[in-house]
């Protein structure tokens, strides 16, 4: 019996409340309204070879050559 008074309180005080101010309720939030950088920042350069400088460090042109030598013969 008490769920039931339970619940009867729960819907009375639902239905006695007037429509809440919906400009409270549909105010846009900061956390709520989240953009990803990706939609307001510019696309961002990517030079290949500066990161292929920065990983790998030396001897590029041999290593370039060495991997299209390899690909475009058919050693194997």
């Amino acid at each position: 019996m008490e769920k039931v008074n339970f619940r009867t309180k729960v819907l009375s005080r639902h239905l006695k409340q007037e429509t809440p101010i919906l400009n409270v309720i549909l105010l846009s939030l900061p956390c709520l309204s989240y953009n990803p950088p990706e939609l307001s920042e510019p696309a961002a350069v990517f030079y290949i070879k500066e990161m292929r400088k920065l990983m790998d460090g030396h001897n590029l042109e041999e290593r370039d050559w060495f991997f299209w030598s390899d690909i475009t013969e058919q050693n194997f």
